[in-house]
């Protein structure tokens, strides 16, 4: 038995009466008290479905955000299913093959960002498609079509040109165009 224990004590049952019952008895005075309750804890009220392009769409921006492109890609690719306004469909096309190519799934992000830039060569992301695919292809080692995307990309905007100099350079060097890096470099 543990120490400090309380344990009932048991009256003696008299001899001779068979139908008397044992009551135990405490031999402290302590009054019982409730187990303590946890606070109830909020219940999560479920997000409604989206139910027009728009809300598809920024379902899709939070998701891409947070880090779950194949969130994102769906919702994105709902947003396109029920034909958004043609604003609103460029962006999610873009959006959707930029969630493509962060989820590392370099084939579909090559089909939607040239689908992309078929359709909207003079889009606000036809620099960025660019620089995308650039990057994806040197991913792959596809040096000519990595080279043809950066020059494109470097000639559109001059965001990052000490970078997309540099990416030039390296793939110029990995063909083995040492000069035409060096000069790239300058």
């Amino acid at each position: 038995i543990p120490i400090g224990m309380n344990l009932p004590t048991l009256q003696p049952v008299p001899t001779g009466i068979a139908t008397q019952t044992r009551t135990p008895t405490r031999t402290s005075t302590r009054t019982p008290t409730r187990a303590p309750t946890r606070p109830s804890l909020p219940t999560e009220t479920p997000t409604p479905p989206p139910a027009s392009s728009s809300d598809f769409f920024a379902a899709g921006m939070r998701e891409r955000q947070n880090g779950y492109y194949a969130r994102a890609i769906a919702a994105f690719q709902s947003a396109l299913t029920l034909k958004p306004p043609a604003e609103l469909a460029r962006e999610a096309q873009f959006r959707l093959a930029e969630a493509y190519w962060l989820s590392g799934d370099g084939d579909r992000a090559i089909a939607v960002l040239n689908a992309y830039l078929q359709s909207n060569p003079d889009g606000a992301h036809v620099a960025e498609a660019h620089y995308l695919l650039a990057d994806t292809f040197r991913q792959r080692n596809d040096g000519g079509n990595a080279l043809a995307r950066l020059q494109v990309f470097r000639q559109q905007t001059q965001t990052l040109a000490g970078d997309t100099d540099a990416a030039i350079a390296d793939v110029l060097s990995r063909a083995g165009d040492s000069a035409g890096a060096i000069v790239q470099f300058d």
